[in-house]
């Protein structure tokens, strides 16, 4: 929702239909929408956190290039599952990427 969308243009009861539950369920959980896409970018974050942490000593030769390959692979993974977040806090025109850009929540 927030990849097609963006933060500003996704509601909370687009994401109620498309997480196919209810408001009061979605509430008991988040507050508001800034809660929620916070949430998710908290776990984007630590999912990052611990790949980061998982980097293993590249050597050259095989083994390495092997150890380099397979910690890619799930960074990849980690990136793919998280592009619909990542991809709100992009800025949508030519015109927000002069600076004045601010992330989709958070103080201005």
């Amino acid at each position: 929702m927030f990849a097609d969308r963006g933060y500003h243009a996704a509601s909370v009861d687009d994401i109620v239909k498309l997480a196919k539950t209810s408001h009061g369920t979605s509430y008991l959980y988040f507050t508001n929408k800034e809660e929620l896409f916070r949430a998710l970018a908290e776990v984007i974050a630590v999912q990052l956190a611990g790949l980061t942490e998982q980097l293993p000593l590249l050597t050259p030769g095989p083994e390495g290039l092997a150890s380099l390959t397979e910690w890619m692979a799930d960074f990849h993974r980690i990136y793919v599952g998280a592009g619909p977040v990542l991809q709100a806090w992009k800025p949508r025109s030519s015109a927000t990427t002069s600076g004045s850009w601010r992330p989709p929540c958070g103080p201005p």
